[in-house]
C-alpha cells in the first residue's frame, strides 16, 4: 500500500500508519462516511511540525502514540535512537517526547539534535525511575518536563501547548522568565519525591529561597479570593 498501512480506529475516524523511512507515524483522518468525532481536538497551527514519540514499550508506544493524534499533532514514533534520529533528521519536529532509556541508549541523547534543528522545540522526557541526575541534565539540555511515569496524556499535552509563537493555538500570554524557574523548580521536585530540601540541594539554592520561588503565582494570575 505504498508504505501506508490502515487499522481500525474511533467511529467516524480511521487511523493510517506511515511505515516511510522506517519508522511509524500516526494520524487520525476522516473516513468516507463523514462522521465527525464526538469532541474534535482543535488543530494546531501550520507552523507547527510533527510530534516525535520515541518510546521503548511497544504498548505504551501505540497508546500514548493514538491519544496524542486525537489531540492534533502529528505523530512519528520510535522504538530507538537510531529510528529517533532519522525522524529529527527527516522531520524536524516541533514536540517530542522522549523515553529516558532506549534500546540502544539514553533517550537524553536526542535533546541537542532537536533543539539544534529547531530551537523552540518542547521536549518531554518520561522515566520510570526517579532521577534527580537525570531531571536536571534533562532540563538543562532544554527539555521543558521530566515526568515519571505514568504521566497522563493531557499532563503531556499541556506541556507541549506552551508553544512558539509559529503554531500556537489561542492561549493565555507566554510565561515570564521567572515562571520558567519556577517550572523548573517544581519538575525537580516532583522527580525528588517532594523533598523540599534536597530539591534545594539539587538546585543550588537555601531551602527558603526554594519555598519563596515555589510560592509564586504564574505571570497574570490573580490572587485567591
Amino acid at each position: 500500500m505504498d508504505g501506508k498501512a490502515q487499522a481500525g480506529g474511533l467511529s467516524g475516524q480511521r487511523q493510517v500508519a506511515d511505515t516511510r523511512f522506517g519508522v511509524r507515524s500516526v494520524r487520525w483522518m476522516r473516513s468516507p462516511d463523514n462522521e465527525a468525532p464526538a469532541d474534535p481536538a482543535p488543530e494546531l497551527g501550520l507552523g507547527c511540525g510533527a510530534l516525535l514519540l520515541a518510546e521503548a514499550d511497544p504498548v505504551a508506544r501505540e497508546r500514548l502514540a493514538v491519544e496524542m493524534a486525537e489531540r492534533g499533532y502529528r505523530v512519528q514514533v520510535a522504538s530507538t535512537l537510531a529510528e529517533a534520529t532519522l525522524v529529527i533528521t527527516t522531520e524536524k519536529p516541533s514536540f517530542a517526547v522522549i523515553d529516558y532509556r532506549l534500546p540502544d541508549g539514553s533517550g537524553l541523547a536526542l535533546i541537542p539534535p532537536l533543539v539544534a534543528t529547531r530551537p523552540t522545540a518542547r521536549i518531554v522526557v518520561l522515566s520510570r525511575y526517579a532521577s534527580l541526575r537525570g531531571a536536571v541534565a534533562a532540563l538543562r539540555m532544554g527539555a521543558e518536563e521530566f515526568l515519571a511515569r505514568p504521566a497522563a496524556p493531557g499532563e503531556i499535552d499541556a506541556v507541549l501547548r506552551n508553544l512558539p509563537a509559529a503554531c500556537r493555538l489561542a492561549r493565555a500570554p507566554a510565561s515570564s522568565i521567572r515562571d520558567v524557574d519556577r517550572r523548573h523548580a517544581e519538575a525537580v521536585l516532583r522527580a525528588m519525591d517532594a523533598n523540599v530540601p534536597a530539591t534545594a540541594r539539587a538546585l543550588g539554592i537555601e531551602t527558603r529561597t526554594l519555598r519563596r520561588l515555589l510560592s509564586r503565582r504564574p505571570a497574570g494570575a490573580t490572587a485567591p479570593p
